[in-house]
């Protein structure tokens, strides 16, 4: 949003306001400011996934034969995994 629409937006609030009317700009403020914020837990040894890529290509013509070759190659390194924490290796219980 732009500074303008951002003024403009005030002043037609503040309108609002005036004319004792309720400001649907402050109603959408208190409903975002209620939301419950999300939560996240990260290691220590966290690092951002990263990557690298390279590609390579050849066009050519024989006669009236056109022909092109690609390469594509990714390295990728830190990739995002899940662990469940509450997973046992050891079997607790069976049935049967």
């Amino acid at each position: 949003m732009t500074a303008s629409m951002q003024l403009a937006m005030l002043a037609w609030d503040r309108g609002l306001e005036a004319l004792g009317r309720p400001s649907p700009v402050r109603a959408a403020r208190l409903a975002i400011a209620d939301a419950a914020p999300a939560v996240s837990l990260l290691g220590s040894r966290y690092t951002p996934p990263r990557n690298w890529r390279a590609s390579a290509g050849w066009t050519s013509r024989v006669s009236k034969l056109d022909y092109r070759i690609d390469a594509t190659y990714a390295l990728n390194f830190n990739q995002a995994s899940i662990v469940d924490r509450n997973l046992r290796e050891l079997k607790a219980f069976a049935l049967g």
